[in-house]
């Protein structure tokens, strides 16, 4: 009985940590959502503001200028298909409904824990393992880094604590997220200031 008792806890603890790293799936795909939603509207506003400048101020060469609005109308162009390709809002919508079905499988086997028939336990060990298996085959894997962030934001995990390289991955990962983020954000504007400088 207690090693039935043992291979629930077992199988609890690998469904709830498949849970928290497609929580945190579904969190980098919104935020993925959102961050090519603003670039979208960001390069816009560039690309508005530069036509603007360049009717009225001569501050740079015509031809660098159309150069210019070139660049940023085709980064336009490669953000609009990649958003539209990559279906960041359905795919954190499968993630969401499938961690969602993940809990009701951590409920199932709470419940079975109140009975003390070995049978039943059996039963629902094996019901549980076989619905875990359809649930994690039918949704896109979470990544590694989902897995790493997600325990590095429990940090009082009784098992799978992590490693020194794993901490110093998530903290190089999430340094260089936003190092990118900023240079995408701002890359338009050094360019241009640049070419205001050099002119």
């Amino acid at each position: 009985m207690q090693s039935l008792i043992n291979l629930i806890e077992t199988t609890k603890d690998r469904i709830w940590f498949t849970r928290i790293a497609r929580i945190q799936a579904e969190k980098r795909l919104l935020r993925n959502e959102l961050h090519a939603q603003l670039l979208l509207m960001t390069y816009s506003i560039y690309s508005i503001t530069l036509s603007v400048i360049l009717l009225k101020f001569k501050i740079i060469p015509d031809d660098i200028g159309t150069i210019l609005g070139i660049i940023i109308s085709i980064t336009l162009f490669g953000l609009s298909f990649l958003l539209n390709s990559m279906g960041f809002s359905a795919r954190a919508q499968r993630f969401k409904e499938n961690y969602i079905h993940l809990q009701t499988l951590i409920n199932q086997l709470d419940l079975a824990l109140c009975t003390t028939d070995s049978d039943s336990l059996k039963t629902a060990i094996k019901t549980t393992q076989e619905q875990y298996a359809s649930a994690i085959s039918n949704c896109e894997n979470h990544t590694t880094t989902d897995d790493y962030i997600a325990r590095f934001l429990y940090s009082n995990l009784q098992t799978r604590k992590l490693s020194h390289g794993e901490w110093s991955y998530v903290i190089f990962h999430t340094v260089a997220r936003l190092t990118l983020l900023c240079f995408l954000y701002f890359l338009p504007l050094f360019v241009f200031s640049y070419l205001i400088l050099e002119k």
